[in-house]
């Protein structure tokens, strides 16, 4: 059952398309991860975020990857942000599990394919829901994409739209 009340979720990814994780450096997972904030809350939330940040990175931005193995570090993070008001939702992929010669072996067609899943299954979740993506590729394959999510979200009962961003 749909919730009615407006979210704004952030989605982004982490890890390659490429099937083949035998190559050095290509792991075997991919995740998709959806961060959802109420619409009222956005600005409250960036603000706080942004205070996080400048005393955690210097005012860069918040990456896994800055804080890598360093858990002390990464606890101090998470117990951060643990008065923010926000949902999750991650997907991982085990590539290992993708058939090679599927059409996922194309970059265009695994990051549609990959990122409907999650947009199918929170716009199921919330009714009124702004999607602010990642860029990824060039202006036309954004806009490819959005075309392909918009046909592949038929919801009479649901507002969906779309949108890039930065990082």
């Amino acid at each position: 059952m749909a919730r009615d009340m407006n979210y704004v979720a952030y989605v982004d990814e982490s890890g390659t398309n490429e099937l083949d994780s035998s190559k050095n450096g290509v792991s075997h997972l991919f995740v998709c991860a959806a961060v959802l904030v109420k619409q009222g809350d956005v600005e409250c939330v960036a603000d706080y975020i942004s205070k996080v940040a400048q005393r955690m990175c210097s005012g860069a931005e918040i990456k896994s990857s800055k804080i890598g193995s360093n858990h002390i570090r990464r606890m101090k993070f998470i117990e951060s942000i643990m008065d923010i008001d926000f949902k999750c939702y991650a997907m991982f992929i085990n590539k290992s599990n993708v058939d090679k010669k599927s059409g996922l072996k194309f970059k265009q067609s695994y990051y549609k394919y990959i990122n409907s899943l999650i947009y199918e299954k929170i716009s199921r979740e919330y009714a009124n829901l702004h999607i602010i993506a990642d860029s990824i590729g060039g202006r036309d394959y954004m806009e490819s994409m959005a075309k392909y999510l918009k046909g592949k979200m038929p919801n009479l009962l649901s507002k969906f739209t779309h949108d890039f961003g930065d990082s």
